[in-house]
């Protein structure tokens, strides 16, 4: 016995009543054209972020309210940088970029150029303290844990890590980039001090 058939003439008039392979292309579709539309429309204004202590002033700062423990047993407090040109630098133990930018964030925090370098782990305790004691980040790590994720969104970030921010010394975000860093980033971004 044959399958039933459709009639030549039957409309497609959902989704639903399309073949596998041609929802899959119009999903893929739809996306393409939704990253498109989010990178040629996305907006990296520059925001400030105050460095007064007032509670109304400070509850639109979720970078200056931050006060992470580190893999030392201490406390990251951000506030505390507040007055320095900032890189903070969204990244986790299991993210290949993030671990490859890492060295060049730690040459960068050694130099005497008046910057700040931060990390923040998007990662739990276990992992940060050992990979930090591995690697000898000299630069001041805080752990977010999966809750880095909100906060890197809530400062701008629309993808994943690395993610980082540059900070001058008004404490107004200058610059972000999503994905791995380079020495040339360093570079431009230290001009801007």
């Amino acid at each position: 016995m044959a399958p039933p058939s459709h009639p030549p003439h039957t409309p497609i008039n959902s989704l639903a009543s399309l073949h596998m392979p041609r929802r899959r292309w119009l999903a893929w579709a739809l996306a393409g054209a939704s990253f498109a539309a989010l990178a040629t429309t996305r907006s990296w204004a520059v925001e400030p972020l105050s460095t007064e202590n007032t509670a109304s002033d400070k509850s639109n700062d979720p970078l200056w309210d931050l006060v992470l423990p580190t893999p030392d047993g201490g406390q990251l407090v951000l506030a505390e940088h507040a007055g320095k040109p900032l890189i903070v630098n969204f990244w986790a133990t299991w993210c290949a970029p993030c671990v490859e930018e890492l060295p060049l964030l730690n040459a960068f925090h050694a130099k005497d150029n008046g910057w700040a370098t931060i990390g923040i782990a998007v990662d739990t305790p276990a992992n940060v303290e050992r990979f930090v004691q591995r690697f000898a980040l000299a630069f001041p790590i805080g752990i977010a844990g999966t809750a880095g994720l909100r906060l890197s969104r809530e400062l701008g970030n629309t993808s994943g890590l690395p993610y980082t921010l540059v900070v001058d010394k008004k404490g107004m975000i200058r610059d972000r980039k999503i994905g791995q860093i380079t020495a040339d980033d360093l570079a431009n971004w230290e001009l801007l001090a």
